[in-house]
Parts: structure tokens; C-alpha cells; sequence
């Protein structure tokens, strides 16, 4: 039987019990199979050991260290294969690295024998693969281990990594987590764990027994009792009771706090949670440079918390009057107004502004708030007028302005009128590109009255329903267990609104830019998913709620960070 252990050396114990001499086959780890005696012993391997130093005042993060091989030896008289009480070591037994793995003791190989106790131990042990061998004794059989016969065993010994206790590194005072030994159940060898236990002044706070731990109160600097005990054999390591904190990805926004859609910490009345664990996600990536079309009333592009997310087109000149990237707009720069025809689609209302800074403002910037994306890049498509109207033909135009340029993601936080066939074949068009668009407001059921643009049955359309910082479904969303695929925070939502300011605002046009945020970061994260993949790992990463079982499609509110880790591993996507 093989084993590698990384962080510590080897022991091994064994069990015999007399018997008439047989002979059976076995298979040894180093030849082909072969006859051997039964008395004959194969050895298991298994953890004991940490380090033989430890230097505390160190700067180094780890010291390499030799390692150990010792285990236990001890007449199994009722042959149940565990080491009962009255049951007493076998001394005299010769035990060796079989170093030519030729299954018997050469002049020059390291031997020990067992002491009165049945106990041996190999010490100063370089990291490397070591086959230990015994010398057989007559009458003897093995019961435990029981599963191989043979007279050695390979083992990997690789070199022990001791942890050290690094300066700025807090910890308990006075406390230690002591793994045990496997066998610490023998009453010999747990009786060696407390005898060494009050020497050191320690007592038991606490036992984690499944996955044999305790957690010891001990008198004295715990850097000291790590150096002076650290190599002994009575347990498998000792380390400190480490001070263990949130890592999470926090912005330094100053009004970070009132973003309860990203986190809710139970401010103003919410539930712990009832958010789209932003900044679990953000541990992940923060975003990348993926454009969102801001499809609605225009950005106030000049907003310091959006400013320097505002998409900027590379191929056009401010100010020249004339359309230098031959797209057919003139001084687009940061998108286009196709409410008043010019380049200018700054926004005046305040919508489009609110939705931009849930998708995207700066991060970690010192000021304001935080979109859900820290870093991406806002084209600000302006169709509707600044009284908040506008028309399906302008809606076309920026659609399909959006599918020209190159967008993958748009944000249509409107709604209205009935269905529109250029609206639906502009959206269809743009087949590898996602329309996130709001449920509606209405409070009505979307399988039976329909709310377009959200409603068109395209797969690239998401629909998003609205949810209150308590995880209920807003009062005012529409919803439909076919029609509407997931639902996002829309209650109170706090964010950007022209002229340097912050409003909140409420609506499933509030609940649709934290998932176009998503969709951005999915995007950013592996940009050669597929608009239809995009779309499938967010809706199978959401949270199911019992307050939207049959009322969105999915059952479920939108989860950051669960749809990041549904991706796969970080980083390999590209």
C-alpha cells in the first residue's frame, strides 16, 4: 500500500496473533506476485508526524524539515484487529528500511527494534520513497492490517512544511488545535496524548471527534509550546487557534452601504442575504471592459461615479460634425440620441442614469455607490425623450445601433405598447447578444397579459421580475412562471442620478441593469461563451426562493457569485 503525505512523515501499526505457520499468495508493491509466509507482516502507513523544527522569530513563511517513520507492534490476543485493553506491546521484533527492496534485512540497511512497549521509530528521514521491511518471528500471524500479505511496503516520505506563526498573524492566546493520532482510541497511546497534555499545562476546551481534532487551553506563549512539542510523536501536529475573518471584496464607496441589492446586511429592515452576493462574486473578478448599451433616457455621462466607465468610441472626433468611423452617425462619441436625432445623449431625466450606476459605476473609487460591474463600459443609447417617453421606432434604431456596434449585452429598462414585429426582428437579429428587459410594473401576470419587450419569446431575451430586500416579490412587479425567467432586487434601490447626485428609485427597471451587471461579468470572465450559455449559467446559478415558486420561470433570484463559480475554475475561460 502506498501513501504521500505532504505535510507529514509516516507511522504504522500492526496486530498479531499466534498461529500455526500457512502459506498464502499476497501481491508486494515493489515485484511480481509471490509466495510468502502469512506470518509475514504488510504495513499500513498513515499520518503522525510534524516537524523536527520550528523557528518562531523566523521571516521565513515555512521551514523544510526531515521526517520520521514510527509506528507499534502488539499481541492481538482476541484477534479483532484493534488493540484492546490488557493487550501488550511485543518487544524484540526487528524492524528496517528495506532500502535494495529485496524483502530481507542486508548488511548496511537501518533496523530498529520494538521496545517493551511494542513501539519502534526511524528518525532524520530525508524526503524520498522508503519500503519497510521485519524481520518475520515464528508462529506468529498478522490480524491487523488485514488485507495484504508480504513482508514490506513502499512509502513516500516528502519533506514536512512547517507553518509559521508570521508576525501580523493573529491567533488565540493560550490555545492549541491538537490533531490526534489515528489510533489515539488505544489506551496506551492516549494515555501517552494526556500525560503529555498536563506537562505542557493543558486542558481540553473542545473535541471535534469526526475528524479528530481538539482544541487545548495550555499555560505559556503558544510560539513556545509549538517549538519545544512540535515534533512529538503523541499526535499528528499542533497548531495555533488562527483568528479567522471575512475575505471578501469590499469597495471603499462611501454610500456602499445603502446598496442592500448587493449586500444586505439587514439594513433598513432587509434580511441578512436577500441579495445577489455581490461582493462574494467580486472575490471572484470585479468586471471587465465588456460594453453595455444603456438602451432608455440618455447618461449623464459627466457624473463623477460614471465618468470613467463611459464607453468612448474609439473611431470618431468630438465636435467635427462629421461621422468619421462612416457608421452613419455623426460625433457619437458616447453613443447616440435618437430621441432628439444628435450625438449628445445626455440625459436629463434621471432613469437612464439611475440604471447606468447599478450596472456600472466605479468601484472602489472613494465616492458614492458601486455598480455591480466595476468596470464596465456604458454606451449610452438614448431613445426615449426626457419626459420618459418614447417610440418603438427610436427603440429599433438603438437596437440596432447597439447590434452594429458590436454590444453583447443591452439594458431595456421600458416597456409598453403592444407587439411590435421590427422590434421583435431587431432583438432577433442580434442572436449572440442578450436583451435583458424589465417584467413590467403592473402587478399582472405575464403569461396572460403580456409585457413587451419582455415577452418576446426569443431566446436571447431575458426577463427580470423585481424583489424587496426581504427576498418577496415587489408589490408592483409583474411576474409569469413561463414568461419571466428570473427575478432581482427592485425595491429602493439606491444609485446614480444626474447633476453629482443619488436617488432611489423603485421597479423592474431597477431589478434588470443588476443582471445585465452579471451578464457583463460572465462575459468578461469567458468571452467565448456563447450569448445562449450566458443566458443558461445565470439562470441555473440563481437563488430559489419559496416567494417566486411559479412566478418566475427559473423560481428564482439572481446570485452573483454562484454564477461565477458555476463557470468553473477562475481564470481558465479565455
Amino acid at each position: 500500500m502506498r501513501l504521500r503525505s505532504w505535510l507529514d512523515a509516516v507511522a504504522k501499526r500492526h496486530a498479531y496473533t499466534r498461529s500455526p505457520r500457512r502459506r498464502r499468495r499476497s501481491r508486494q508493491r515493489s515485484s511480481n506476485p509471490c509466495y510468502i509466509e502469512l506470518f509475514a507482516e504488510t504495513l499500513e502507513p498513515r499520518q503522525l508526524l510534524t516537524a523536527n523544527a520550528f523557528d518562531p522569530d523566523s521571516d521565513l513563511i515555512s521551514a523544510e524539515t526531515t521526517g520520521s517513520l514510527s509506528g507499534f507492534k502488539w499481541h492481538d490476543t482476541d484477534g479483532d484487529g484493534s488493540w484492546d485493553t490488557g493487550e501488550e506491546g511485543l518487544a524484540g521484533w526487528t524492524i528496517y528500511i528495506d532500502a535494495n527492496e529485496n524483502g530481507s534485512l542486508d548488511s548496511g540497511e537501518v533496523s530498529t527494534i520494538t521496545g517493551t512497549d511494542g513501539s519502534y521509530r526511524f528518525e532524520g528521514l530525508a524526503p524520498g520513497n522508503y519500503t519497510i521491511g521485519e524481520v518475520p518471528q515464528e508462529g506468529w500471524q498478522q490480524t491487523y492490517p488485514d488485507s495484504l500479505g508480504g513482508d514490506s511496503d513502499s512509502i513516500d516520505i516528502s519533506t514536512w512544511t512547517t507553518p509559521e506563526i508570521l508576525p501580523d498573524t493573529e491567533y488565540s492566546s493560550g490555545e492549541l488545535i491538537v490533531k490526534l493520532l489515528d489510533d489515539s482510541s488505544v489506551p496506551g497511546v492516549l494515555g501517552d496524548l494526556r500525560t503529555l497534555q498536563e506537562t505542557m499545562g493543558g486542558t481540553t476546551l473542545a473535541t471535534a471527534d469526526d475528524l479528530g481534532f481538539e482544541l487545548w487551553s495550555i499555560e505559556g506563549d503558544v510560539k513556545d509550546a509549538i517549538a519545544q512539542w512540535g515534533d512529538d510523536p503523541s499526535f499528528q501536529y499542533i497548531q495555533p487557534n488562527y483568528t479567522i475573518t471575512v475575505d471578501a471584496t469590499t469597495p471603499n464607496d462611501s454610500q456602499f452601504g445603502q446598496l442592500w441589492g448587493l449586500h444586505n446586511t439587514g439594513q433598513s429592515g432587509g434580511t441578512y442575504d436577500a441579495d445577489i452576493d455581490a461582493i462574494e462574486a467580486w472575490d471572484i473578478q470585479t468586471g471587465g471592459s465588456v460594453v453595455v448599451g444603456v438602451i432608455d433616457t440618455g447618461i449623464d455621462y459627466t457624473h463623477p461615479d460614471l465618468i470613467s466607465n463611459i464607453w468612448t468610441n474609439p473611431g470618431e472626433i468630438a465636435g467635427n460634425n462629421i461621422d468619421d468611423d462612416g457608421n452613419g452617425y455623426i460625433d457619437d462619441i458616447h453613443g447616440y440620441d435618437f430621441a432628439y436625432n444628435d450625438g449628445d445623449p445626455m440625459d436629463v431625466n434621471s432613469h437612464g442614469t439611475h440604471v447606468a450606476g447599478t450596472i456600472a459605476a466605479a468601484g472602489n473609487n472613494s465616492q458614492g455607490v458601486v455598480g455591480v460591474n466595476w468596470s464596465a463600459q456604458l454606451m449610452a443609447l438614448k431613445f426615449l425623450g426626457d419626459n420618459g417617453s418614447g417610440s418603438t421606432f427610436n427603440a429599433v434604431r438603438a437596437v440596432e445601433y447597439a447590434t452594429m456596434m458590436g454590444v453583447r449585452v443591452t439594458n431595456n429598462s421600458w416597456g409598453g405598447g403592444g407587439y411590435s414585429q421590427a422590434l421583435y426582428n431587431a432583438i432577433a437579429a442580434a442572436d449572440d447578444a442578450l436583451f435583458i428587459a424589465a417584467a413590467g410594473n403592473s402587478g399582472t401576470d405575464n403569461d396572460v397579459i403580456p409585457h413587451y419587450p419582455a415577452n418576446y419569446d426569443l431566446n436571447n431575451v431575458i426577463s427580470v421580475a423585481s424583489t424587496t430586500r426581504n427576498d418577496t416579490l415587489s408589490g408592483f412587479s409583474c411576474y409569469g412562471a413561463t414568461t419571466v425567467d428570473l427575478a432581482a432586487p427592485g425595491s429602493s434601490i439606491y444609485s446614480t442620478v444626474p447633476g453629482n447626485s443619488y436617488a432611489s428609485y423603485s421597479g423592474t427597471s431597477m431589478a434588470t441593469p443588476h443582471v445585465a451587471g452579471v451578464v457583463a461579468m460572465v462575459m468578461a470572465e469567458d468571452p467565448n461563451l456563447s450569448a445562449a450559455e450566458v443566458k443558461q449559467v445565470i439562470l441555473e446559478s440563481v437563488d430559489p426562493l419559496p416567494t417566486l415558486d411559479g412566478k418566475v420561470l427559473t423560481g428564482g433570484r439572481l446570485n452573483a457569485y454562484n454564477t461565477l463559480q458555476n463557470l468553473g475554475v477562475p481564470g481558465t475561460h479565455q
